[in-house]
Formats: C-alpha cells, sequence, structure tokens
C-alpha cells in the first residue's frame, strides 16, 4: 500500500488545534457573555434611575405638588405665568411704559468714505465704555471697518453696530443690547484732526430710541409703583413673571389677571412621577425576570430585589391610595384621576404635605436612590466595577489561552513537518525495491 507524503501540514495543525480548544472557547464565549449582559443590565437600571431622579428632583422641594396658573382676559399688553411659590388672588396691573434701548444714527455721505486711521474713538454703555484704535484699522478704512471693530472688540460691553443704507447715504447705527435707563450709549473721539467727518457725525447724531425703564402700577387705583430695566418682571411678586409686551394708552385702563392653583399641572406633576417609577420597575423586571426559560441577566444579584423592597417600603409608610394611587401585583402604579382631584378639592396642599418637602417620600425616595447612583461607592457603581473587573481577568485569561494555543499550533507544525520528512523517505526507501 502507499504511503502519501502529501498531506497539509498547517490545516492539520489548525484542525487539531480546533480540536484542543473547542471545549474552552465555548466557555470562554459563555462566561464572556455573562460579564457584558451584566454590566449592560447595572448599566441600563443606573440610567433609569438618573432619568426617575430627575422627575423627582422637581418634586421633592417644599413647594413640590404645589403648580399654580393664571387666568386673564387679555395678552395684549403682558403675559403672565405663575411659579410654585405664588400666593393665590386676583391682581391689576396697568403698563405705562415699556423698557427700551438707546439707539441712534450717525449719518456719512459714502459707505466708501474714510473714517480716519489715527487717534481713539470711545463708545460707552451706561458706566462702562471701550477704545477702538483708530490706527490698528486697515489704510483707508471705512465705515464698514469702523463697525466691524466695534463688534468685534473683546471688551464691548453691549453696544452693537450696524449699517442703514437710505438714499445713497449710509448711516451708522449704534444699538444697546441692555434696555433700562441706565444703559444709555455714549460715543466721542480724542479729538485727533483725522477724525473730523467722525466728529462732524457724531454732532449730528439722529436719536431713535431712548434708553428708558418700564414702569407698571399695581392695583386697581394704580397707587404701586413699580419700575424695571427689563420688560421682564421676574419675581416682583412672588411667584410671578411678568412679560410686559405693550403700554396701555389709555391711563385709566388695566389688565385683571386671577392666580390660583392649577389641579390640572399638579395630575401631571403626579403623572410624571408615575410614569417615571413604572419605567425603572419594567426595568428591573427586564433584568430579573426569566424569559424563554433562560435564566435572568442578573440571576443570583440582589441589587435589583433590594432595591425594589426599599421603594416598596417606602410607599407602604403612607396611605397613597387616598391619593388614587393603586398598585397591581407586578408593583407599578397606576392613577385613579377622579379620587385624587376629589383629595385636591379636600386638600389643596394635600400631595405636597404627604409626598414633598423635606421630610417627604419624594425626597427620601431620591435619598435612597443615590446611594443605588452617585459616588464610586454607589451600590450600582460597585457591582459595575467589580463586574468589569471580572471581566478584564477573564479577558487576560482569553489571551493568555489564544497564547499557548498558538504554541501548541507550532508544535504541531513541527511534529507533522517532521512525519512528512520520514513518510517521504519512507517511499524513497521503498522505490528503490520497485
Amino acid at each position: 500500500m502507499a504511503i502519501s507524503s502529501s498531506f497539509d501540514v498547517q490545516t492539520l495543525a489548525s484542525q487539531y488545534v480546533a480540536a484542543d480548544r473547542s471545549k474552552m472557547d465555548a466557555y470562554f464565549s459563555s462566561q464572556q457573555t455573562y460579564y457584558q449582559s451584566r454590566l449592560k443590565a447595572y448599566n441600563a437600571i443606573s440610567s433609569q434611575i438618573s432619568t426617575f431622579q430627575e422627575a423627582l428632583g422637581k418634586l421633592s422641594g417644599t413647594n413640590a405638588f404645589q403648580s399654580f396658573g393664571v387666568t386673564q382676559g387679555d395678552e395684549t399688553y403682558a403675559k403672565i405665568t405663575a411659579g410654585s411659590s405664588a400666593v393665590a388672588g386676583q391682581y391689576q396691573l396697568h403698563v405705562s411704559q415699556l423698557a427700551s434701548a438707546d439707539q441712534y444714527t450717525l449719518d456719512f455721505a459714502s459707505e466708501t468714505d474714510p473714517v480716519g486711521n489715527s487717534g481713539t474713538l470711545t463708545l460707552g454703555l451706561g458706566s462702562d465704555s471701550f477704545d477702538i484704535d483708530m490706527s490698528s484699522l486697515p489704510a483707508g478704512a471705512t465705515i464698514s471697518d469702523l463697525r466691524n471693530a466695534i463688534n468685534s472688540a473683546s471688551d464691548n460691553p453691549g453696544v452693537r453696530a450696524s449699517l442703514v443704507r437710505t438714499g445713497g447715504s449710509v448711516k451708522l447705527m449704534l444699538t444697546s443690547e441692555k434696555t433700562g435707563a441706565a444703559n444709555t450709549l455714549s460715543i466721542s473721539t480724542n479729538g485727533d484732526p483725522a477724525l473730523a467727518s467722525l466728529d462732524t457725525a457724531i454732532a449730528g447724531k439722529t436719536q431713535l430710541s431712548t434708553a428708558q425703564d418700564a414702569l407698571v402700577y399695581l392695583g386697581d387705583n394704580q397707587s404701586l409703583a413699580i419700575s424695571s430695566e427689563s420688560n421682564t418682571l421676574d419675581n416682583v411678586i412672588d411667584g410671578l413673571t411678568i412679560e410686559l409686551t405693550k403700554a396701555h394708552t389709555d391711563p385709566a385702563d388695566t389688565l385683571s389677571f386671577t392666580v390660583g392653583r392649577d389641579m390640572d399641572a399638579t395630575k401631571e406633576d403626579l403623572k410624571s412621577f408615575i410614569d417615571g417609577y413604572n419605567a425603572l420597575i419594567d426595568q428591573l423586571k427586564k433584568y430579573t425576570t426569566a424569559e424563554d426559560g433562560a435564566s435572568p441577566v442578573l440571576s443570583g444579584d440582589a441589587t435589583a430585589r433590594t432595591l425594589q423592597s426599599q421603594m416598596r417600603g417606602l410607599f407602604n409608610s403612607v396611605n397613597l391610595s387616598q391619593l388614587g394611587l393603586k398598585t397591581d401585583k407586578f408593583g407599578k402604579y397606576s392613577l385613579d384621576e377622579d379620587k385624587l382631584g376629589d383629595f385636591l378639592e379636600a386638600n389643596p396642599n394635600g400631595l405636597n404635605s404627604v409626598l414633598g418637602g423635606k421630610d417627604g417620600i419624594m425626597n427620601k425616595l431620591d435619598t435612597m436612590l443615590d446611594g443605588y447612583v452617585k459616588g464610586n461607592s454607589s451600590v450600582l457603581k460597585t457591582s459595575v466595577a467589580s463586574t468589569q473587573a471580572n471581566l478584564d481577568r477573564l479577558t487576560d485569561r482569553m489571551d493568555q489561552f489564544d497564547l499557548r494555543m498558538e504554541q501548541q499550533y507550532n508544535r504541531y507544525v513541527a511534529q507533522f513537518t517532521q512525519m512528512q520528512t520520514i513518510v517521504s523517505q519512507m517511499q524513497q526507501t521503498s522505490s528503490l525495491f520497485g
């Protein structure tokens, strides 16, 4: 029988190595998937907790669940919004004048006429000022170059320059970014002869708008005057933001508005909490419940169970059913809006007293969740670090195993090459005997 020496050494060595490593490869793949799945689960739960805490942060203060709304028949003169610190009541407002910004123009004959390349131009806004070194402008600088220099000055406190072209001439328009009587504009030169055209334009400037404060009066008899640099009156009245949009033309006119509890907004606050809590429960259930006969990703891990137990304990410490909150067999909540409405009608501050405030459930829940996600020693970050360390060790073992298998492959190649040589020699010897 003929003996063949033509087998492929590398292919045979690869087949032997594949057989040698098949069991360990399966083990490594399984362990790698195990650790990666747990990391994904921990990070997903941590992310969901952080999202939930964003909602909790709005509901754990002393004014939580105390939404107010504003009813006003006419929004022509002002738009009023209410925050949680507002006080219920009826108000009258007369808008005497709006806050405005200083604005004027300087006239120039042509957009291409030079404005001078020496001396200093000083611009002011209120108590602040800045200088334009005219020698720093391009040679033959025009009004366009001056506009650019003003707008790009690093110490410009809020003066904006633009060009207005009309009737064959050009105007440099200067505008204050800030409204209010204190924010007047000023412009002057140091008297350099090269700036004569600028001095002429400054002397003949045209005022377009005068800096002034907003002025409003409160009360039906307009006895309380309030002035403001801005047309936004923020917290001038507790919890109210008043955006002024137009001045009354008739001194006797007033804008009436009513501030009251916004029950719909309060319900939405509670529903946002329920949605966030239920989303967290769904996330925990996803990683702790077996599906299709497979073990849960967090099988044997007490983190999720402990978290659910702690949250359940907090909620069991108060009677949530009186608020219209109901729980199902999975621990998720739903809201009976009619029952909540009845509760709020009888107890306008009830939700805040039960859930909000420093000692309320929301704040306690937020603090408890901090222990799972805040700081390197938090529960979930510790779990992530431990799992990542196990995955890193597994990766090291896989690298070492790959190295051993590479060495084993080289040994097989050497052995099979030697075998191939022996077979070839035997074939040659056999051929001598024909």
